[in-house]
């Protein structure tokens, strides 16, 4: 199972073909655009830009794209003080509030901005981790 040293937020677009997953951290899937199909431990549930999925660290979940679409995604250590546990006690959907539904598509647009950059570019890196920390300030 991969690992992750540090917070990480993508924005990601899911294939048509259904394909698996198992991690060894935490995950929030956010609908940006479009409609995806997920299961987490043989429950299933659309995402869309009104919907989210909470998986825990360890946990099966199953995914494919309903044509175009985007998420969200951001990649948390299972280890970290600043995750609380509770909140990736077990895996559930969530709807997303129309307040947060903004909050989501402008973190999209940040995140879409370093799309292009090279995989290993410590200049991305470094972006991220600065989008990171800011978005978990007030008004960052």
């Amino acid at each position: 199972m991969e690992r992750i040293p540090s917070p990480a937020v993508a924005l990601r677009r899911y294939d048509l073909l259904e394909a698996s997953d198992v991690h060894d951290f935490h995950q929030i899937v956010l609908g940006v655009d479009g409609t995806m199909v997920m299961a987490v431990d043989g429950v299933g549930q659309r995402i869309d830009r009104h919907a989210a999925w909470l998986i825990p660290a360890g946990a099966r979940h199953d995914y494919a794209g309903l044509g175009e679409n985007r998420q969200l995604v951001l990649d948390l250590p299972a280890a970290s003080l600043a995750v609380p546990r509770q909140l990736f006690e077990r895996a559930r959907a969530v709807s997303i509030e129309p307040a947060l539904t903004s909050l989501v598509a402008q973190l999209a647009v940040g995140a879409a901005q370093f799309d292009g950059m090279p995989a290993g570019d410590t200049q991305r890196a470094a972006a991220r981790r600065f989008h990171w920390q800011g978005g978990g300030r007030p008004g960052g």
